[in-house]
């Protein structure tokens, strides 16, 4: 199994790629996202074995899908990556061949056909082996929120029978499909063993089956048809099984998908087997695979009053960032504002003293985010803008007020008798001075 954590940018979330086999965990959705884009594909299925003269046939690739997911910080997308199937053994004259599980998955692959001995009286018939067929992959899946996704196992390769290489026509795998039956996984049927029992054909054992892929409800791969190994009858190598169904629920976007791009299908059949020397199996199919791609970071927008000398900086947040998910702010500035550039700050408003007034600073600004899946952290991307130009405080000045102009005092005025009583008076207070 492999499991790779990358960070496409710097300010950008970690993604997920997880390799089978199967493997089953939880990605949650980090801060400053709303979407996702998960890429799905089934395990391939194992290659049959060989018979005297008659080769096994390849394994069938598992599907291969790409949705994309609306999703919400802090909740859980769950997913299951699927093993590829094993390879079966080659005819062998001692004991015959035995029967290969199938891959584990989210359904399992079915498992392939046996090629046993004929057993006939007093004792097995060594010449009636066969090969065995190989085992379908599993299917790989995501869900979220209740909405599910699942691509499909591809068919384990039938085997050789006798002189006959295993049948190479295979059932073709289907689109994905838009269904509720999509949450329920089903395993792939088991390959038909080489039993020689069929109508019309001597008790003598044939190659096995393919094992079919995994799917879901309603559309795992059919096993596949055992061969006819006998004498003096049409020799017919054993069938592929089929693939596994892929789907998504109603509420996830189909991007693309293609039914045969999943795990690659074992491609290196043995070709012949004396039943003596036993060639080894081939290798199994490939595993399944999960790739979870986080959409772009929503960035954060700045704000900005001017005070005095002074600006006041603070942010709006996007609705898929929350205040506690935000370890600090970067606010970086033209002219540079304060003592740095950036300015960090891990708490809001900040106020920062010392600036020119009538000068305007444009600023910017990140948020220091962390990843829950891989405790790193990133940044969200740099965001709109804010302006802001210090000024100082206007001096009010008093009014004037208009003064009334004053009054004439009135004086009093003597009227024409009091001039002539004052004048007597005046002229005898003149005549005493003379006289005395």
């Amino acid at each position: 199994m492999t499991v790779s954590i990358f960070h496409p940018l710097m300010w950008a979330a970690a993604g997920l790629a997880v390799v089978g086999p199967a493997y089953a965990d939880t990605y949650t959705v980090p801060p400053g996202i709303n979407t996702l884009t998960v890429e799905l594909k089934g395990g391939g299925g194992g290659a049959g074995g060989a018979d005297a003269g008659g080769a096994g046939g390849v394994g069938i690739n598992g599907s291969q899908m790409v949705i994309q997911l609306a999703v919400q910080p802090g909740l859980s997308v769950d997913y299951g990556v699927a093993k590829g199937g094993t390879s079966g053994g080659s005819y062998d004259a001692t004991k015959g061949t035995a029967s290969v599980a199938g891959a584990s998955g989210f359904g399992s692959g079915g498992a392939g056909g046996a090629g046993p001995l004929a057993n006939l009286t007093p004792s097995p018939d060594p010449q009636s082996g066969s090969g065995g067929g190989g085992s379908g992959g599993g299917a790989s899946y995501v869900s979220y929120n209740g909405l599910w996704a699942r691509a499909g196992g591809g068919g384990g390769g039938g085997a050789g029978s006798w002189g006959r290489a295993a049948y190479t026509v295979t059932i073709p795998a289907v689109a994905p499909v838009e269904t509720a039956a999509c949450a329920t996984a089903a395993d792939g049927a088991a390959g038909e063993d080489g039993t020689g029992t069929r109508a019309g054909s001597p008790n003598r054992g044939g190659g096995g089956g393919g094992g079919g892929g995994g799917g879901y409800q309603g559309a795992a791969g059919t096993g596949g048809a055992a061969g006819w190994d006998s004498a003096g009858a049409d020799v017919d190598g054993a069938h592929a099984g089929g693939v596994g169904g892929s789907c998504y629920s109603t509420g996830i976007t189909l991007s693309s998908s293609n039914p045969t791009g999943g795990g690659a299908g074992s491609t290196t059949p043995p070709t012949t087997s004396d039943g003596t020397v036993i060639p080894p199996a081939a290798a199994n199919g490939e595993d399944g695979s999960v790739i979870v791609t986080p959409g772009p970071v929503a960035p954060v927008t700045p704000t900005a009053k001017a005070g005095d000398s002074s600006a006041t900086l603070d942010v709006t947040l996007p609705p898929t960032i929350q205040p506690g998910d935000v370890t600090s702010y970067e606010f970086s500035c033209t002219p540079i504002m304060g003592a740095g550039n950036p300015l960090t700050t891990s708490s809001l408003p900040l106020t920062v003293m010392g600036l020119t007034n009538g000068t305007t600073y444009t600023c910017t600004v990140i948020a220091n985010l962390v990843d829950p899946n891989t405790k790193l952290p990133y940044k969200t991307p740099v965001g709109p803008t804010a302006q802001v130009t210090p000024t100082a405080p206007t001096v009010p000045t008093t009014p004037t007020v208009p003064t009334a102009p004053a009054e004439a005092t009135p004086v009093p005025s003597l009227g024409g008798m009091g001039i002539v009583l004052l004048s007597g008076l005046l002229a005898f207070f003149g005549l005493r001075r003379k006289h005395g």
